[in-house]
């Protein structure tokens, strides 16, 4: 399966990796998004990937300004939560 990586990560094993799937939800992503990011706000280090299924929507526009890994999951490729579970 093949990936497209967009966010920045500094090499560090972080204490807790959240991995958020999902699939045309740009109505909700950012207030899913900086709830994770507060609620991980006290952990001393963290990081977040986003795994999207080929929204429609933008889904992804909107993750991609927050300080997060995005992966997107092309459309030639399996495009179910499994498969976003399974990459993130």
């Amino acid at each position: 399966m093949t990936v497209e990586l967009t966010g920045e990560t500094d090499g560090e094993t972080p204490a807790l990796s959240v991995v958020i799937v999902t699939y045309n939800e740009e109505e909700r992503i950012r207030a899913c998004i900086e709830s994770v990011l507060e609620a991980c706000r006290s952990l001393p280090e963290f990081e977040v990937i986003l795994v999207d299924s080929n929204s429609t929507d933008r889904t992804v526009e909107y993750a991609v300004e927050y300080p997060i890994t995005v992966l997107r999951i092309p459309s030639d490729d399996l495009t179910t939560p499994g498969a976003g579970r399974y990459v993130g």
